[in-house]
């Protein structure tokens, strides 16, 4: 059973997001069927019929070392931004002149540059026969001639063209979000009033006041970046062996590796829960351009599950401030049904981060925003896999695995929570178990049932390298406030060309200020209401550290212990959160090449 919002392979207008309907799988015959009624020509269709040419092929020969790096950061952009920022901003009669003006320039262009394209997929015949018929042609010319159809694929991306694709599907996915909230008055409302909770929050409990103190004022005055510079040096000299610290005290090698190897193969699932551009800025190997030309073929080639085993689908983009992109899948090598969800991939999704109000949950303490999305998930699709492990004969016997990254993580946990706390399921015969890479800290209970327990002890979390991520929740958050005050405690006083010496290390750091940073660091700022010491609730943290050799070790790390952390201001502590990295890492730690 599928459920799509997957693009079409005809210069067809694209679909509206509806909710989800599980209907049966899609076969050749249906698949290749055409429309009933003739398709509206548009902008956006055309854009999107040419990013398909566009990847469909290869670039001329004697300048492909040019045009393959403008096809990865010109060309497949602009289009794709374009085609989500402009439709909705001009009249149709203005949309159908832009497309036909972009019909007879802009891939004719393309089809110059990259002349392999297969001209037949800009045509507007989408004739079952014909196209048949085409492909009969083709297989006897080539079996005459003895001649290989040039095939077309994607090879695995650089770290930097990782991050490059990963940021512009966040930035496609904002900009459609925003347009969202312009268009959806309810979305734009909703946006609104948790915002206002949020600063309500912030000047009610004081923690507005600190921010201002640690962040604004010096910001204002000109020594914020210097003092992050200067607390980002006191770190690595104080506190480099922070994972060390994080240790459990009780954790067998057997058991850590075990954990890699399935992280491993889970961690594909949650990157295939962002769609098709996240799992093409991920893709490890090389594969062929027609495996992932939609959204269902995408996540079957990277979890390596047959199109068949995707269950369930769910990417209606109007609710995904209450709702998660997810995908419910069966996994036959493990025996498991999996529920795969989305990280932060919108505005949408930044603004459910940011509500890290403490409230009750499950007999503890959680995560506003993130427990709210975990029990709209599970309302929405509850039923579906409830059903699956209940009433299909094949699956009775099947574990539940809950995975997800970042903000999927931080609900793939709280999700966890919440089905041992209600015993939704006989745990004898269906286990629960949750993979929850680069999770916020989410939930806190000083005294937990033996469900809650249960449903720790079946948690693992991941920590990669620098990651963020894992550390904001807002004690962590006032514990850095603190550290930034301290230091302009006494930057303050330094003169600009000090400042600016110590920031290119010609000079070294004041002593004064490395003592003032290790008080701050040993004084825990007052509690306050609705700020609870949330940790990520695992019964064990994998920490894949990577060591000045380039290769990755991993420690099993106490999630309290971890809570009591602060956060490590480097470069790398927004890149090492990408989906991509936590499988490189987990692929290194497992002995495979990457």
């Amino acid at each position: 059973v599928v459920t799509v919002n997957f693009p079409t392979k005809t210069m067809a207008e694209a679909p509206t997001p509806s909710s989800p309907t599980p209907v049966s799988p899609p076969t050749d015959d249906t698949m290749s069927k055409p429309a009933t009624s003739a398709p509206r020509f548009n902008l956006a269709a055309v854009l999107t019929q040419a990013r398909r040419d566009l990847w469909s092929a290869q670039p001329w020969w004697p300048l492909g070392f040019v045009l393959r790096p403008i096809r990865l950061f010109v060309w497949d952009p602009w289009l794709a931004i374009t085609s989500i920022l402009v439709p909705p901003l001009v009249p149709s009669v203005v949309d159908t002149a832009l497309a036909h003006v972009c019909r007879y320039t802009t891939l004719p262009l393309i089809h110059v540059l990259y002349p392999k394209t297969n001209m037949a997929l800009a045509s507007e015949s989408s004739n079952q026969s014909s196209a048949t018929t085409k492909t009969m042609q083709s297989t006897a010319k080539n079996t005459l001639l003895h001649t290989t159809p040039h095939v077309v694929a994607l090879e695995p991306p650089s770290d930097l063209q990782s991050a490059f694709q990963g940021s512009v599907s966040f930035i496609i996915s904002a900009i459609g979000d925003i347009l969202g909230a312009f268009t959806n008055p309810s979305k734009l409302k909703g946006w609104t009033k948790a915002m206002a909770q949020f600063n309500g929050f912030l000047e009610s409990s004081g923690v507005a006041a600190e921010l201002q103190e640690s962040l604004i004022k010096p910001l204002w005055q000109g020594r914020l970046l210097d003092n992050l510079k200067i607390l980002n040096d006191i770190q690595l000299a104080q506190f480099a062996n922070r994972a060390e610290i994080c240790l459990h005290e009780s954790c067998p090698s057997v058991v850590v590796d075990q954990h890699v190897t399935d992280g491993q193969r889970l961690m594909r699932f949650a990157t295939a829960a962002y769609g098709t551009e996240m799992i093409k800025s991920a893709i490890d190997r090389q594969v062929e351009m027609e495996e992932i030309d939609t959204l269902q073929e995408a996540i079957s080639v990277h979890t390596n599950i047959r199109q068949e085993d995707i269950k369930l689908v769910y990417a209606e983009s109007n609710s995904d401030q209450h709702i998660l992109h997810h995908f419910v899948a069966v996994d036959r090598a493990s025996k498991s049904i999996v529920l795969a969800l989305r990280g932060t991939l919108s505005l949408s999704g930044a603004i459910v981060d940011v509500q890290g109000m403490a409230v009750d949950y499950c007999s503890g303490q959680a995560h506003q925003g993130i427990a709210e999305m975990a029990d709209n998930v599970w309302k929405q699709s509850g039923d579906f896999v409830l059903n699956l492990l209940l009433q299909e004969k094949e699956f009775q016997d099947y574990q539940l695995l809950i995975t997800g990254h970042s903000l999927g993580a931080g609900t793939a946990c709280l999700l966890t929570v919440k089905l041992y706390h209600e015993q939704v399921l006989n745990i004898q015969r269906n286990k629960i178990i949750c993979y929850a890479f680069a999770p916020p800290p989410t939930f806190y209970c000083a005294s937990p049932s033996p469900q809650i327990a249960l449903a720790i002890q079946n948690t693992v979390g991941y920590i990669h390298d620098n990651d963020v991520v894992p550390f904001l929740s807002i004690p962590v958050v006032r514990r850095l406030a603190a550290l930034l005050d301290a230091v302009d405690n006494q930057t303050e006083f330094l003169w600009f060309w000090k400042r600016w010496r110590i920031f290119y290390e010609f000079d070294t750091i004041p002593e004064t200020i490395t003592q003032s940073v290790m008080e701050a660091n040993s004084t825990k700022p007052q509690a306050v209401e609705g700020a609870s010491d949330l940790a990520i609730p695992a019964n064990i943290v994998l920490w894949c550290k990577k060591e000045s050799n380039g290769k990755f070790k991993v420690l099993g790390c106490d999630p309290k212990k971890v809570a009591e952390g602060n956060i490590f201001l480097c470069e790398d502590m927004l890149t090492d959160h990408l989906p991509e990295q936590y499988e490189d890492a987990l692929d290194a730690l497992a002995g495979k090449e990457i």
